[in-house]
């Protein structure tokens, strides 16, 4: 946000030119947007999917129960369709209502446990978490943190969530990339923030989507459900810290986390 303003002083006219970062603002406002709309999502959805689910269960017994599929020719092939179809739409109804709930619950987490500990007990335990699997994909992890008693106050457990969903991300990401490698960088700038860099030469992302990898239920994955992405950014902006990411594809994707 730019202001200006004009002054004299000492019989000169001036011009003051303030400019001032309101991104934290501005995401904050489109959390919160994104809240309302996913309140009255869950609403709606909901409703529609508990009838959907009732009485596709209900048609199913119904038609085990009536003995048709003991039938022969085409009433039984009938039958089995229509226990195969109505047991599918069951399925999906209740994959659907598990998903929308697992959104609601995470958009609905406000408070924290907040206690100090070592950054670096944190990013141990997540290189842990995943050092037998990137050494099957011959992925070198590298882990640099200056200080190194370097210390975080917040909740333990939901950043490491943040964290194995971040570096679960780079090993997708480095599927097919000669030399695979991610780097867990953590310093302080100078203003006293904890700076965490995670570092990787994978795939990255297209320039043309890189401004909705953080809008909720958005996904480049074929199995993904857009939730990790808008996970941590909620909990990174509850913890009063911010969340970026740039990308060069087939270079280097860098995601930057400051608190």
């Amino acid at each position: 946000m730019i202001r200006m303003t004009e002054f004299k002083f000492e019989d000169e006219y001036l011009r003051l030119v303030s400019i001032q970062d309101i991104q934290t603002e501005l995401d904050e406002q489109e959390l919160i947007s994104w809240q309302r709309l996913i309140r009255v999502l869950n609403h709606e959805v909901m409703n529609s999917l508990t009838p959907i689910r009732t009485l596709s269960h209900a048609t199913r017994l119904s038609v085990e129960q009536s003995g048709l599929d003991t039938g022969k020719g085409k009433t039984k092939q009938l039958v089995e369709d229509i226990q195969k179809n109505t047991r599918l739409i069951e399925e999906r109804s209740a994959g659907l209502m598990e998903f929308v709930k697992k959104y609601r619950d995470i958009t609905s987490i406000q408070e924290l446990e907040i206690n100090t500990f070592l950054l670096k007990d944190l990013l141990d335990k997540i290189t842990q978490y995943f050092s037998e699997e990137c050494k099957s994909r011959k992925i070198k992890c590298n882990l640099q943190i200056e200080p190194e008693q370097m210390e975080l106050s917040g909740d333990q457990n939901f950043l490491e969530q943040v964290f194995i969903n971040l570096v679960r991300n780079s090993i997708e990401a480095l599927e097919n990339t000669d030399n695979p490698e991610i780097n867990l960088q953590a310093s302080r700038n100078s203003d006293g923030q904890a700076v965490i860099h995670i570092h990787d030469n994978g795939q990255g992302i297209p320039p043309e989507i890189l401004d909705d990898i953080f809008t909720p239920f958005f996904t480049t994955k074929e199995s993904g459900s857009g939730i990790g992405l808008s996970f941590a950014r909620h909990i990174i902006r509850l913890h009063n810290g911010s969340i970026s990411l740039t990308s060069e594809p087939n270079v280097e994707t860098v995601i930057t986390l400051k608190f």
